[in-house]
């Protein structure tokens, strides 16, 4: 539009004003294409990071892993040697040791409740092992903790769990 004529509205631009608008938008993208390429290489190194942390990370624990293994034993060679009947020395039996079961160790319990004083903890206990039921009381930190039973798995305590809940809503299974 021309300064000139403030009246008359031009519906199209002069020669030298679209060269002009189209110079400054040439400086306009040659100044995004300029940033987008220092972005793009940004995002390139990162991307190069990425994947060198991660393969420097699985080598890592196949080295870990190459060195926790314990050396290959070398084959030991079977030496077969014939032996003869005047050669074997007559030895008396060792004494047969009496073999002693192996003792399982109770390994859960079930915690039905938690008081501040022991005395609260033992007379719930006393009510508890008229009901037939062995319990444990545990001094933790600032707290006594009361638990029944001693079973060798979760399944075994299941079941006394079950009927403790229904006086004992929060009670639940835990290791000793």
């Amino acid at each position: 539009m021309k300064k000139g004529n403030p009246v008359q509205i031009e519906l199209f631009s002069s020669k030298n004003e679209i060269i002009k608008e189209a110079q400054d938008l040439g400086s306009a993208i040659n100044y995004f294409r300029h940033h987008e390429r220092i972005i793009l290489t940004i995002i390139c190194c990162l991307l190069l990071s990425i994947v060198s942390f991660s393969l420097g990370v699985k080598r890592g624990k196949q080295l870990m892993l190459s060195h926790s293994k314990e050396v290959p034993l070398q084959k030991t060679q079977t030496i077969k040697k014939e032996v003869k009947s005047s050669e074997i020395k007559q030895t008396p039996a060792p004494l047969k040791k009496e073999i002693e079961p192996v003792k399982k160790q109770a390994n859960f319990t079930i915690q039905v409740a938690t008081y501040k004083t022991k005395t609260y903890a033992k007379r719930e206990a006393e009510k508890l092992e008229k009901k037939g039921l062995y319990t444990l009381v545990v001094p933790k930190g600032g707290y006594v903790q009361l638990c029944v039973g001693k079973f060798f798995t979760k399944n075994e305590a299941k079941t006394t769990l079950l009927e403790l809940k229904t006086k004992y809503k929060d009670c639940f299974i835990r290791r000793l």
